[in-house]
């Protein structure tokens, strides 16, 4: 598919199901969520199988452009929202995904999962009941260490690629099997400079991989790492 940008307004999307990415939305490019619901989404894909999938576009590199979602409304999805960022996407370039006053409840396989996609910023935001708890079938079970399942309740980053800024927002009773009850940040990797497969270049050493200010925490489970697990690399060796 080509490069197009999207803005959703007022819409609600309800019991969709996809063979593959996005079982509501699969947009290529910008895309702007405003006042909408997504809710009992279901797709067969294990790591694009999100209501909303911002994909991969051959056409050309777009991971600079952004993801915005405002007062929006994401439960009982099979994961809330997938975005992958531009392919052959050059190495210092960073997308910008920001959450604004929304809800992620109830997502069975996670509310956010991430490749690529640059920076987070994440306000007023409430994700709660998110996990691996609820299986609709064999298809969309999970197993113990699948790693398409068992990492970051809420927010599943695979790549690191960018920094996360999240304030005045909640993570309530998230579960994962392994790291992250909440948020992952490629916590099952230990990441080496120079590697591509964990992009270490992507987020300078210089910034934190995380800022948090007045957020909280309470009741998420997971194996490693309850509220957070971060990746260890050489350039933060105390993790």
């Amino acid at each position: 598919s080509g490069v197009a940008n999207l803005k959703i307004q007022n819409v609600l999307f309800d019991q969709n199901f996809a063979n593959n990415a996005g079982s509501s939305i699969d947009a290529c490019g910008s895309l702007e969520i405003v006042d909408s619901a997504f809710r009992g989404g279901r797709s067969s894909s294990s790591f694009s199988g999100a209501a909303v999938s911002r994909g991969i576009c051959l056409e050309q590199d777009y991971s600079n452009l952004p993801v915005v979602v405002r007062r929006s409304d994401f439960s009982q999805n099979r994961t809330g929202l997938g975005i992958v960022g531009g392919y052959g996407a050059q190495p210092n370039v960073l997308g910008r995904v920001s959450i604004i006053d929304s809800t992620f409840q109830n997502n069975t396989l996670r509310a956010l999962d991430l490749a690529n996609a640059g920076d987070l910023t994440i306000e007023g935001s409430t994700f709660s009941g998110n996990g691996p708890w609820d299986r609709i079938n064999d298809a969309t079970r999970c197993i113990d260490h699948d790693l398409n399942c068992e990492n970051g309740g809420a927010i599943f980053d695979r790549t690191g690629s960018g920094q996360f800024r999240i304030s005045g927002s909640s993570f309530v009773r998230n579960f994962a099997l392994d790291y992250g009850g909440a948020i992952d940040r490629l916590g099952s990797r230990r990441c080496v400079n120079g590697q591509d497969e964990c992009n270490p270049t992507r987020t300078p050493s210089n910034r934190f991989d995380i800022i948090l200010d007045s957020v909280i925490f309470d009741g998420n489970r997971s194996h490693r790492g309850a509220a957070i697990s971060i990746a260890r690399t050489d350039a933060f060796p105390g993790f």
